[in-house]
């Protein structure tokens, strides 16, 4: 693993995203808004995301990445505010890796965001693996 990782975060709440980066040295963690990181993603001249986490109220963009060929593969964790099974189904259907209950303050946002990262970018064994 020497090259660096990316982590793209969309969301307007608060994540320290300096506090995630020390235990990873190789870990870009971007913070976006959806516009922002739509750019982000689709940008040609760069490469995309390791891990794309996003709140379910962001679903365009997921049903975007998974319609591209080159954005398929990339993990997605949805953060989602309300836990109902037809909106989570629904989350699944459409894509999702994964889907988190949002946390009330930024703290336990940053703890969520660094144990997904974690569970993503350091334990999952990735199609292809060795």
């Amino acid at each position: 693993m020497g090259s660096r990782r990316t982590v793209l975060v969309v969301e307007d709440g608060e994540i320290d995203s300096e506090s995630l980066t020390p235990e990873h040295a190789a870990l870009a963690v971007v913070v976006a808004s959806s516009d922002d990181a739509e750019c982000y993603v689709f940008n040609e001249d760069t490469p995309g995301p390791d891990l794309v986490m996003l709140g379910a109220e962001r679903v365009g963009l997921l049903i975007k990445l998974r319609a591209d060929d080159r954005t398929r593969s990339i993990p997605v964790v949805v953060l989602t505010d309300t836990i109902s099974e037809g909106e989570i189904d629904s989350l699944y259907r459409y894509g999702a890796n994964s889907c988190l209950a949002r946390p009330a303050n930024g703290e336990e946002m940053t703890d969520l965001v660094a144990t997904a990262i974690h569970y993503w970018l350091d334990l999952n064994l990735k199609p292809g693996a060795k």
